[in-house]
This record gives structure tokens, sequence and C-alpha cells, in this order.
């Protein structure tokens, strides 16, 4: 079993990144416009990398799980509704599961493709990712800032925010992620792989809580994170917080599609009591929250089930892409309401919402 070493050295570099996270981060844009990553980081290994992209290969479930159940606690965060109501991308649930079945094919291309080749998928992919970012960040903040004296909208910090909602889960749980069998090599190399994607994505080294690829220190900062910022505001749930809250259990039904054996607001159950963050989560069946348990905690622990369920969500995929059309329909259908109210970003500060 892999277990994080402690020493006082290790909580002295946690504490000094967090402080700067919560301080300089926070007035930094999330992208500098025009960014593109031409140059590979001085401190990039291409073996590491490629090694991260097999490993994924054959634990591809395990590493959807564990990207997806931070993606259903991330939208707590107060600073992250306002972007998401500012876009409409999240309003209804048609729109969520076009969104993230998206998000997911982005991600399945970057574990599959060399980012830093040009007109390569991953490459394309990413830059596209940065465009969509940089949007953002300028209908935000009227123009992408430069770093300044109070905080921003859609900054350093909410970046990191995100690549925690990724990462986090495996570091943190790696075991109730489906990871049964994973050395600190193999952990360390995963961890790398997502620095190197933070990095292209316009994270700065000095606020990339994944660029030192030692398990301990990377453990360290997730853990703070989650006991410092994350389960205390989920745990509160303050306007406009308890509207992400929303947004997450409806992210779980439109996301349902991608998982038929599956019930993701069971997963979600599950992970909520994981994190350690009361909430009332209503799972239709008490078979829908048992099927998330069994399959982290039993099924992936056997490389047959890994590579059926590999398969079937790869299949799941590709055949959602086809019949987006349809599907959007149903559920326009089926939900036809606004999910949550607009979150006017006119009604908060940024420094107001990270004093929650």
């Amino acid at each position: 079993m892999l277990t994080p070493l402690k020493s006082q050295l290790i909580d002295e570099k946690v504490s000094t990144l967090y402080k700067r996270l919560r301080s300089q981060a926070t007035c930094e844009p999330a992208i500098v416009e025009g960014w593109t990553f031409r140059e590979k980081p001085s401190w990039y290994d291409e073996d590491k990398f490629k090694r991260a992209q097999r490993w994924a290969y054959y634990h591809f479930v395990s590493v959807f799980l564990g990207h997806l159940t931070g993606l259903l606690v991330i939208f707590n965060m107060p600073s992250m509704m306002p972007p998401v109501a500012k876009t409409k991308s999240h309003s209804t649930v048609a729109k969520l599961f076009n969104r993230y079945l998206d998000t997911f094919r982005h991600v399945k291309i970057w574990y599959e493709s060399d980012p830093f080749m040009v007109g390569s998928d991953a490459n394309k992919s990413l830059r596209k990712i940065n465009n969509l970012h940089c949007g953002i960040v300028k209908s935000m903040n009227g123009s992408v800032p430069k770093d300044s004296a109070e905080p921003i909208w859609v900054s350093q910090y909410d970046m990191v925010l995100i690549l925690w909602s990724i990462m986090a889960p495996i570091i943190l749980f790696h075991r109730k992620c489906g990871i049964h069998s994973i050395t600190r090599r193999q952990m360390e190399d995963l961890i790398h792989f997502w620095a190197v994607v933070a990095y292209a994505l316009g994270i700065k080294d000095e606020n990339n809580i994944l660029r030192s690829t030692d398990y301990d220190e990377v453990y360290g900062i997730c853990d703070k994170l989650l006991a410092s910022d994350v389960r205390p505001v989920a745990q509160e749930r303050k306007y406009p917080s308890n509207h992400g809250y929303e947004v997450s259990k409806v992210l779980a039904i439109a996301l349902q599609p991608l998982a038929p054996i599956i019930s993701l607001q069971g997963l979600m159950r599950q992970w909520y009591r994981i994190f350690g963050i009361t909430a009332s989560i209503p799972v239709a069946h008490k078979f829908g929250y048992k099927s998330a348990v069994t399959l982290a905690d039993t099924l992936l622990k056997y490389s047959v089930f890994r590579f059926m369920f590999a398969v079937i969500l790869k299949f799941m995929l590709i055949l959602r892409t086809w019949q987006r059309a349809k599907i959007t329909d149903q559920m326009n259908a089926l939900y036809p309401d606004d999910i949550h109210p607009d979150v006017d970003s006119k009604s908060f500060t940024p420094a107001e919402l990270l004093a929650y």
C-alpha cells in the first residue's frame, strides 16, 4: 500500500505553497493572452510522461472515476459559480451533458497523444481549451489582466482548484478509485503527466501543485486544500456555493448515459462521505450506491474487469458522441428548466468569495 511520508520539511513546503495559492495566485489570470506551449518545460521528463500514458491505458476506468469524483465536488467552491453562470454552459441538464462529454473526450485525447507535437490531437485539443479559458477571463474581467494587486475572476488559484479536482481523489484515496496496486514511481509518473498538462494549460510553475512530482509533497498540498478550502466551504454551502452543489447533483444525472452499469448519484454519495462532506444525495435505488462501491472496492482489483469496463467506457464515449443530438433532445424534454438562477458576478468581488 502506498503511504505518504511526513516531515517538518514537507510541512514547510506545503505551507509556503498554500500561502502563495491563497495570495498571489488569486491575483494572477488563469492564462496569459497569447500563451503557447511551443517549448517543453525544463523539468519535462519524456520517459515519465509516456510511462504515465501507458499506465493510464491499463487503468482507464479508475483514472476517469478519480477525475469525475473531483468534478462532482469542486463546484461547491464559490469562485467557480460566477464564470459557470456567465458561460451558460451549465444551465440545463442537456448543456451539462454536452459540456462534460466533450471534456472527457479531451482528457482521453491527452492520455493518448503528444501535447508538444504541433498538429497532434492533444496539441489541438489543449490549444482549443486555452482559447476557451482566455475568452472566459476576458468576459469576466473586461480584458485579460496582468497580475493584479487584488483577486480577479478566473485566476490561477481557480485553475489550481480544477487541477486539484482532477488528481486529488487519486492521490489521496487511490484505492477508492479502484487503484489497488500502484507503486510510488507509477504515482509520481501520473503526477508528472498532469503537471505537464497543467503547464500546457497555462498554470505557472510556482502555482502548479503537481510540479514537485514528489508524492509526499503533492499528497500534502492536496490534503491541505481539501482540509482548509474544499471541505469547509462544501459543508457550509453558503450562496453561491449552494447553487454549485445543485449543479454537482444534476451533473451526476447528466453524465449517467456514460455509465450504464453504475449510478453516478451513488458515486457522488460515496465520495462526499470519503471527502468528509455531509450531504443528502438522493439515489433512486440502494443498488445504485452499492454498484459504485462494488466497482471500485472489488471489481477493479482484477485485470479482467479493468479491461472489460475500460472497453465499455471507451465504447460509451464513442456511442454517446454519435447519439449526442438524440440525447440532447431527450434531456431537454425531461429537464427543460434551468438548474440554477444566474449568479451575477457583479454581486460579489472575487475577494469576498475567497473569504468564505
